[in-house]
């Protein structure tokens, strides 16, 4: 080997050596963390490179290396899988849809004093095993009973919308209530007395069946509208931006969680 190749040959090792300790071999600064010579099995390439280059300088036999090669590679993959495996969140168990059996139904806490919605929500999320079904959804109680004629919903001067008893809800114990903020603001809020309590216990079943259905038909008509190129979802949520009609001005626009 002359003088001209070998010095080349030096300059090519040294970068390459840099390289493979994560260093910018113009400016001798350290690259970024996320550069790709700092990936595993790059860096012990690059490191197998330039001992390469520095062994061949030296004229040691060509078969040792290739073996460092494969051994470099080999701890390289070990050592890629360990470090993914060990940072790996566990995944999450899928959970089965809302249920409750009849015997979990019994253990319902009634209450005498009227509840608020939260309130009943809370308590029939409190009787699943958690670690297999899914909790229950606000709007699945409240669309149901909307559908029932039970609530009615009503647009608010703000843009904003609540529900409220109808005559019918009235008649099952749904009481429109009036209660105080910790900060002194008064608001309005539907309770459910025993017997509202009752009826959505006894109707449970029908209410996870109501809300599986529109679920069902609202998934079949993305799909559709999908193979027509139609993003129902963007629509949904273009049609949600939009300045609702005013149709209920005196109610308070103050709300809490509890106020639907």
């Amino acid at each position: 080997m002359d003088e001209l190749n070998k010095k080349m040959l030096t300059d090519a090792q040294k970068c390459i050596s840099k390289l493979a300790q994560g260093i910018n071999p113009l400016s001798n600064k350290p690259v970024s963390e996320k550069d790709v010579v700092n990936n595993l099995k790059i860096s012990r390439c690059l490191f197998f490179v330039s001992e390469y280059i520095q062994k061949q300088l030296h004229g040691e036999d060509e078969e040792s290396l290739k073996d460092n090669l494969l051994s470099l590679f080999d701890e390289a993959e070990v050592e890629e899988n360990s470090k993914s495996t060990t940072h790996l969140e566990p995944k999450k168990k899928k959970l089965n849809p809302f249920y409750l059996s009849p015997d979990q139904l019994k253990k319902f806490d009634f209450s005498d004093i009227p509840l608020s919605f939260v309130q009943i929500l809370a308590r029939f999320n409190q009787l699943i095993d958690k670690d297999v079904y899914k909790k229950l959804r606000p709007n699945a109680i409240l669309d149901f009973l909307v559908d029932e004629g039970m609530l009615k919903i009503l647009h608010l001067s703000d843009g904003h919308f609540c529900r409220r008893a109808t005559e019918k809800g009235n008649s099952y114990g749904i009481i429109l209530a009036e209660r105080t903020a910790d900060d002194g603001n008064v608001y309005s809020v539907n309770t459910y007395d025993r017997t509202a309590q009752q009826y959505l216990v006894d109707n449970i079943e029908s209410i996870v069946d109501f809300n599986n259905k529109r679920r069902r038909i609202r998934e079949d008509i993305i799909q559709e509208n999908a193979k027509q190129g139609i993003d129902i979802r963007a629509i949904t949520l273009l049609e949600k931006s939009q300045p609702e009609p005013v149709e209920y001005r005196t109610i308070r626009s103050y709300t809490c969680e509890d106020c639907i």
